[in-house]
């Protein structure tokens, strides 16, 4: 909204006023990796760890989208949960920290450190256009989830998570995030656990809410072991002990080629750090950039929302085609959805079994 004490808003970018979903009502208009202990040690030996398999080997059977899904209204995942205000004991895990602790990647990838420099934290593209959303407990607002880590260094940080329906049926609670807020260098490593609180408002959270140990969480190798950062992507599995559902519940996917892409209206919503504690916030823009393993789009982020979702609206459904992570001084990217991505979460999800 302008002011009167603000400049005529040009015109250019009128999409950013339409490409939001109705807010509340719910309308809206595989590669196996080895041992982790063993590529631990061979991090630590300064070794690259050796991976089974080959990443542009991609299982053709891997589906391009499939629909989102919901279980009923009054399902939750615990007794509704209202908390106390943190004070000043949650932090955000900048791009900065995220990429700080860097000689490694400078040794091994120098190219692709130098197509970093200009990468910046989570940025608001000329005027800040989010909107709350409140209550979060329809669809999709259900689906986010306000995450609170919990590092070895006795450090908890926020960030942003989505369920989805990637695995498609039959297979575990799937909340798709960013690397960097599962596996934080500049803090130890992995995170010792993590709360999940779905459709959180403020200090309620009516769906309930759990939490999830280290052992159900992984992120990309190229993250953990280069802290590459178009590889800066990470799923939390839902246990088994969780009153929770299986995959089938949370947002679709759909893989897009770059055709498909360009221009494209997204929207992404999360939990930033600038704003009043464990709100929810929604932005709409468009693709402004495409390549092979990012997107890049105007829509307005913060830090806090690493991890949200980067989602289309396409045939009556919420498909997700990104996780966004970082940003410029003239856009916001996430970790486009790929095959491999799929093939990936698909291949770690065999291994909770």
């Amino acid at each position: 909204m302008s002011t009167k004490d603000e400049p005529p808003r040009s015109k250019s970018p009128a999409f950013r006023d339409f490409s939001i979903p109705s807010s509340g009502s719910g309308d809206g208009g595989d590669i196996m990796f080895g041992n982790r202990q063993l590529q631990d040690e061979a991090f630590t030996n300064g070794q690259q760890a050796q991976v089974d398999g080959n990443e542009d080997e991609v299982d053709s059977s891997v589906p391009d989208s499939f629909p989102p899904l919901d279980y009923p209204a009054d399902f939750t995942f615990s007794d509704p949960v209202e908390e106390e205000p943190h004070a000043n004991d949650l932090h955000e895990y900048t791009r900065e920290m995220a990429l700080q602790s860097n000689e490694t990647l400078q040794q091994v990838e120098p190219v692709i450190q130098q197509e970093l420099a200009p990468m910046m934290p989570e940025n608001i593209i000329r005027r800040d256009e989010r909107l709350r959303v409140s209550p979060c407990t329809s669809q999709p607002y259900r689906w986010v989830c306000h995450l609170i880590m919990h590092t070895s260094t006795r450090r908890q940080y926020i960030g942003t998570g989505s369920f989805t329906t990637l695995l498609g049926r039959n297979g575990p609670g799937c909340i798709l995030t960013a690397g960097h807020n599962l596996y934080q260098h500049k803090e130890g490593g992995w995170i010792t656990k993590v709360d999940v609180f779905p459709g959180k408002d403020r200090f309620k959270s009516p769906l309930g809410s759990f939490s999830v140990t280290a052992d159900r969480l992984r992120v990309s190798e190229r993250w953990r072991f280069f802290q590459d950062a178009e590889e800066d992507y990470g799923v939390i599995f839902v246990p088994r002990d969780v009153r929770s559902p299986t995959s089938e519940y949370g947002f679709g996917y759909q893989i897009l080629s770059d055709s498909e892409l360009r221009n494209r209206v997204i929207t992404v919503c999360g939990y930033p750090g600038d704003k009043p504690e464990g709100t929810l916030w929604i932005g709409g823009g468009k693709v402004l950039g495409v390549r092979p393993k990012q997107i890049d789009y105007d829509t307005d982020t913060k830090g806090g929302q690493s991890g949200s979702p980067v989602w289309t609206w396409n045939r009556y459904n919420w498909m997700v085609i990104g996780i966004h992570a970082y940003g410029s001084d003239r856009s916001n990217s996430a970790r486009r959805l790929t095959k491999e991505v799929v093939q990936q979460v698909k291949t770690w999800s065999r291994e909770m079994n």
